[in-house]
């Protein structure tokens, strides 16, 4: 009978994890869709300003370390000096960060609406939310990966109509390692961001 007890107690505890799980991870992904696209309304934000408040809410939001260790993989991670891992993540990290913004800012704010689909443990500690994501007459299927780390639930990929992120940058990533050295490849990243950077300096064109 105490065991029957003991076996139950055990079967609640389990269940009352997983509903935990379930609601935290929603959270984190419902409030960073929503935050977002909140940031793109402001009307008081240029877009720089804009950018910086992704920013934040990136890093608030995501695992943007793991991330990066991710898309470079274990052999790339380990050619990189320890001086260079820091510069390499920022470097990633700045590149993710630009190009969601750019994604985002192309939508369709007034129509734009998000329909949560699923929310699936992929393993211990991780979770995939499946969402179809609306604008006007487009549809996109996206599937962000979150995982608990340091006691905190946060993006480590994201898969849009069947594409993961992570593996499309370890793909080219291994493609240049092949060919280079990890420093040119941060100095590459680096060039990139540059070029975002330059891009949204320069005033937003007149609409009729």
């Amino acid at each position: 009978m105490r065991a029957g007890r003991i076996v139950l107690m055990a079967v609640l505890a389990s269940s009352m994890c997983l509903a935990d799980e379930v609601e935290q991870t929603r959270k984190v992904l419902e409030g960073m869709v929503a935050k977002g696209v909140a940031i793109l309304k402001d009307q008081q934000l240029d877009s720089v300003g804009k950018q910086k408040q992704f920013d934040g809410l990136l890093e608030e939001s995501g695992h943007l370390e793991l991330m990066a260790k991710l898309a470079l993989g274990k052999n790339g991670w380990e050619s990189l000096s320890e001086a260079d891992r820091p510069a390499f993540v920022k470097s990633f990290t700045d590149v993710v960060k630009r190009s969601y913004y750019d994604k985002l800012a192309d939508q369709d704010t007034a129509t734009f609406a998000t329909e949560y689909t699923g929310n699936e443990s992929i393993g211990k500690g991780k979770r995939a939310l499946t969402a179809v994501m609306k604008s006007a007459n487009t549809q996109i299927a996206v599937i962000y990966k979150l995982c608990l780390r340091d006691e905190r639930w946060g993006i480590y990929d994201v898969e849009v109509e069947g594409i993961s992120l992570i593996a499309s940058y370890r793909a080219q990533f291994d493609d240049y390692l092949a060919k280079h050295a990890p420093a040119d490849l941060i100095e590459e990243l680096k060039k990139g961001i540059g070029v975002f950077a330059a891009k949204r300096d320069e005033p937003a064109p007149q609409k009729n």
